[in-house]
């Protein structure tokens, strides 16, 4: 797609502090169902060799027949060989919770006692200077933490959300670039600070509950999600974007359709949480690995969590199914607040200091 940026300079430090304001978490992170999920229920975790879940070493998962609510942590498949170090550790991250996140980040790392290589944020999809406000106002509380690795320090890196339309602003204005300029600032306040950034443009696109949700107009959806993604690796060539949808949407596309949205993808996702089907866990985590892999791109799970109940079992399975990935995973980030927060499943916080905090 060829179009010219608006005109633009660079903010300086002044106009950066003027855009920030004292806001907490966007109002779509707030309605818990904006969030596309996968959810699993309940695993009751069984120490035998009952029934079992597979995580094969090539990132498919297979199901054994077992006891109803009674089956054994998954195994890697024993025809493949084990990933040299926990692969879920070296690439998890947090999403830190409304309002402070910079300061919540911090209370991750002090609660595991680590450097956290990953953040999720979600910037304001209420209008296009909202957006770049939420933005900045994540970007400035985290320039001020120590570097990453240090003790307290900032997260290695960021996925941040960007919506593709508005409350105020529809798919087909901001294909048309009502919003460039909006869009280009934000991306130059997130590369002063995070120049290699996961940018998540129109996540969860297949849901009905988004303004940009594409069921209606893929067309529209396409040409904005190309020239949001455009903007940001105009501005940093660091940038690398993820595709973030749900299990089998391409059903709904034609394939050149699918091949347009993938022109500027670099990493696929989805949220996984945990309300739903053991089978359908299966079906899912299987499709995504498939289509990831058949169009030679990384997996990126920028939300996962637990859904009401404490469940070590999804905990692990979790565990298993990242560290079969390998290389192809780019980064694992829990969603650790509301009824997602560990601190409150007390077993399952168990599970994930055992399985997840151990290099």
């Amino acid at each position: 797609m060829n179009f010219k940026l608006h005109e633009s300079k660079r903010l300086g430090q002044d106009e950066l502090r003027s855009l920030v304001r004292m806001h907490s978490e966007p109002k779509q992170v707030k309605k818990r169902g904006i969030r596309r999920t996968l959810r699993l229920a309940t695993l009751s975790v069984a120490l035998s060799s009952t029934g079992a879940c597979a995580v094969m070493g090539n990132g498919a998962v297979s199901v054994n027949s077992g006891p109803a609510g009674n089956y054994a942590i998954p195994t890697t498949s024993p025809t493949t060989t084990s990933p040299s170090s926990n692969v879920a550790y070296s690439t998890l991250g947090f999403y830190p919770g409304d309002g402070f996140h910079w300061s919540n980040f911090q209370n991750e790392e002090k609660k595991y006692n680590r450097a956290i290589p990953w953040a999720l944020l979600y910037t304001d999809s209420g209008s296009p200077s909202k957006m770049l406000s939420s933005a900045t106002w994540d970007m400035s509380g985290f320039s001020f933490l120590p570097p990453s690795g240090s003790a307290l320090g900032r997260p290695g890196n960021v996925v941040e959300s960007i919506p593709l339309a508005f409350d105020n602003m529809t798919l087909a204005q901001v294909a048309a670039g009502t919003a460039d300029l909006q869009y280009t600032q934000a991306a130059q306040v997130i590369a002063r600070v995070f120049p290699n950034a996961v940018i998540r443009p129109g996540w969860g696109f297949d849901g009905p509950w988004t303004p940009w949700a594409q069921s209606t107009n893929q067309q529209a959806f396409i040409a904005a999600y190309q020239r949001v993604s455009a903007i940001f690796k105009g501005v940093s060539k660091g940038f690398q974007i993820e595709l973030c949808g749900d299990s089998g949407f391409q059903g709904n596309w034609t394939s050149a359709n699918i091949n347009a949205l993938l022109k500027n993808t670099d990493i696929i996702g989805m949220a996984i949480y945990d309300n739903t089907s053991l089978t359908g866990l299966q079906n899912n985590l299987n499709w995504l690995y498939s289509f990831a892999s058949s169009n030679n791109k990384k997996i990126g799970i920028p939300e996962w969590g637990l859904g009401t109940t404490d469940d070590p079992g999804f905990i692990q399975t979790m565990n298993t199914w990242f560290n079969s990935l390998g290389s192809t995973l780019a980064f694992n980030i829990y969603f650790d607040a509301k009824t997602s927060q560990l601190s409150t499943h007390p077993s399952s916080q168990a599970a994930f200091n055992q399985t997840f905090n151990t290099p």
